[in-house]
């Protein structure tokens, strides 16, 4: 069996802002060329050739799980604490070690129909000890779920799961040894549990107003009751002898003094800090109880409202500050001990790609290393947010010299990557017009302007394969850097960039389509929404989406100006009628903007 198919690497690992699962197969490619490019057989059965693979931002321990399951030796760290403890779990046992475990309390099986017994019972009748049991269902859940108070109660999880949550943490605490083999596992079940059936979009900064969101989508994930899974882990079998695997929890900076083989760095990109944005995973992890505040404002509101602990301090990376980034990444190069160094990363990160590149290239050999892959975004998107960005990894190769042609090669498929992702932009028609007044799009063959905001499929398929071609090949008759650079540069001072001038863009085009659907250029008669053409239908659709992302209190005046636009287009029949859909857009998001 194709490890990648093991369960082990596709299930129990819950939504987590960086979680590499979709990018397993990819690493495992570089993983394997990385290892016999050093002289290693990538055979877990030869104990002779074991790579010693390190994970400085491990998370939720997808990658090294994919290194295990390889046979490689591997060093797992991360500086939140749920992290060590889930980690520790996946990481250092397996499914004989776990049976082991248990074997005096009756079995694994035997614990965990215990435990969700009496979860389900704290869960349905109520904690036997409220006073020494309730904290998730003390700070960060409503009395009822069906009588929530959206505005002086929290909503990370239903009544009844938090309760759960309590009653079950409150058993593995005084049952088992804290930080042992045992109750390690157990809480990394119970991690896995809370980070799945949260009224969340996947981080703890903030929850739903109502269970479920506004689209009621993930309505099912959030209400199932809760019940600690049987671990997922490899048979014993599939592993080298004498595997070597530590989990620690430090300061990525901070760790020196040990060699490896290979290393995987997975660092924050952004501002985003993780021990905030996951506080909720710790709490649980440490049972420490901080007190939370429950004050209620003037206005009737929690004045705290997601509770986040205060000492989430403690973990701030410098990775999430722009002004630090770039030091912090150049110490932790400095400190690591390994020819090889691959570097997930984002191009929307807060290092510039330049910087990265000069700073690892001064090192070794830098290669771009390119897949379609989507990131995954927990949270509420800004309205400004770009279309679209590039998940892409570098390989440092410490035994090879950078050279001229190299780093070149870098930010040609650098550009290539970014006007395959112009395909699928969304534009300015006016600008376009104004760069490329005879209509072609120089480099593109009969690729033309287009016609209104987007580029056609088959101009998307074209540009895609002119974007393919080049980054796989070494054809010198390709277009030249500095036109292709140019080209690239135009359509992404083109490209719109934020939601509102979307949909003044899409208003604006149609109107122009409902024109020429006009006798004689008289104004159309006002048609109802789902009659109208399909091209007229699809524009109405992004336009109304455009808008609904607006939908929240700090955009309120814009959302406000842009629907009054539409709905006097619309009555004045500059527009054609979608008023009915236009009602049910501005109803699903007015209860958020209150």
């Amino acid at each position: 069996m194709d490890i990648l198919e093991h369960t082990y690497l596709t299930s129990q690992l819950f939504a987590y802002i960086g979680n590499k699962r979709a990018l397993l197969p990819f690493l495992k490619e570089q993983f394997e060329y990385i290892g016999r490019e050093a002289g290693f057989s990538m055979n877990p059965a030869d104990p002779t050739s074991r790579p010693r693979f390190y994970d400085p931002f491990a998370g939720t321990g997808s990658a090294s799980r994919l290194a295990r399951l390889m046979g490689m030796d591997v060093h797992a760290n991360d500086w939140e604490d749920y992290s060590r403890i889930f980690n520790s779990a996946y990481l250092m046992e397996d499914a004989q070690s776990v049976e082991r475990l248990f074997d005096s309390a009756g079995g694994l099986e035997w614990v965990l129909r215990e435990l969700n017994r009496y979860g389900n019972r704290c869960s349905a009748d109520g904690l036997d000890d409220p006073e020494s049991q309730a904290y998730i269902s003390k700070y960060y859940a409503p009395q009822s779920t069906a009588e929530a108070d959206i505005s002086g109660e929290r909503l990370f999880y239903t009544a009844e799961n938090a309760r759960f949550i309590d009653g079950v943490r409150w058993k593995i605490q005084n049952e088992y040894p804290a930080d042992s083999r045992e109750s390690r596992l157990l809480i990394a079940l119970l991690l896995y549990q809370a980070g799945t059936h949260a009224n969340t979009s996947g981080v703890f900064k903030a929850y739903h107003k109502g269970f479920g969101g506004h689209g009621k989508d993930a309505l099912q994930r959030i209400l199932k009751p809760m019940e600690l899974p049987y671990p997922r882990l490899p048979q014993r079998e599939l592993l080298p002898r004498d595997q070597n695997i530590r989990v620690s929890s430090s300061d990525a900076l901070s760790i020196s003094g040990s060699s490896y083989d290979m290393v995987y760095l997975d660092p924050p990109y952004n501002q985003h800090q993780y021990g905030s944005n996951y506080f909720m995973l710790n709490s649980i992890a440490r049972w420490d109880k901080p007190k939370i505040s429950t004050r209620i404002g003037a206005d009737g509101k929690l004045t705290e409202k997601a509770g986040i602990r205060k000492d989430w301090v403690r973990t701030r990376s410098d990775f999430c500050y722009r002004d630090l980034a770039p030091d912090a990444f150049q110490q932790l190069l400095d400190s690591l001990d390994a020819p090889d160094i691959l570097l997930s990363y984002n191009s929307e990160g807060i290092i510039p790609f330049e910087q990265l590149l000069e700073i690892m290239s001064e090192q070794g050999r830098v290669e771009m290393l390119t897949r379609d892959y989507t990131t995954y975004r927990g949270g509420r998107q800004s309205s400004t947010r770009k279309v679209g960005n590039l998940e892409f990894i570098l390989h440092l190769n410490r035994r090879r010299q950078m050279t001229p042609g190299a780093e070149h090669r870098i930010q040609e498929l650098l550009l290539m990557n970014r006007l395959q992702r112009l395909s699928a932009g969304w534009f300015q028609p006016e600008i376009l017009s104004g760069c490329f007044p005879d209509k072609q799009l120089p480099l593109l063959g009969c690729c033309e302007l287009p016609e209104f905001f987007e580029f056609s499929r088959d101009d998307q398929a074209q540009i895609r394969t002119l974007a393919s071609s080049t980054r796989n090949s070494d054809n010198h008759d390709n277009p030249s850097f500095r036109e292709l650079k140019q080209l690239v540069d135009t359509l992404e001072g083109a490209q719109i960039q934020d939601h509102a001038s979307r949909v003044k863009v899409v208003s604006g085009i149609l109107q122009q389509k409902h024109a020429m659907m006009c006798s004689g250029g008289r104004p159309a008669r006002i048609q109802p929404a789902r009659i109208l053409p399909a091209q007229i239908r699809r524009y109405i659709k992004t336009l109304l989406w455009s808008l609904k992302k607006l939908g929240f209190r700090k955009y309120a005046r814009e959302f406000d100006e842009l629907e009054k636009q539409l709905r006097e287009g619309i009555q004045s029949g500059r527009l054609p009628d979608f008023s009915r859909e236009l009602d049910e857009a501005v109803d699903r998001v007015r209860p958020r903007m209150r």
